[in-house]
């Protein structure tokens, strides 16, 4: 499970560079994923408590895979369907 954490606490850092409220950070998730999630499910993932849902994760690791890169690489013209592209490359399979 602490990858899990670690994915969440990576998102935090990535989703906040301005100081977003996790409101907001849950916003972005929200409206990614056409979901209701609250920060509560933030807490639990983060704790590990309960499992990252698949989409959930692809919207966390794009937005960490943005915030990283274009930290060491300054901002770059990729959109948001790249992103994704990439973040589904990285996310390893389900378990089954």
């Amino acid at each position: 499970m602490s990858g899990a954490r670690s994915l969440v606490r990576s998102f935090e850092a990535g989703a906040r560079p301005g100081g977003e409220s996790f409101t907001e950070m849950m916003g972005i998730i929200n409206r990614a994923c056409g979901t209701a999630y609250t920060i509560n499910d933030l807490a639990a993932w983060r704790r590990g408590a309960k499992s990252i849902p698949r989409p959930v994760a692809a919207v966390m690791l794009r937005t960490c895979i943005a915030h990283v890169v274009e930290s060491e690489a300054g901002p770059l013209a990729l959109g948001d369907e790249a992103w994704g592209r990439i973040a589904d490359a990285l996310i390893p399979p389900d378990r089954r």
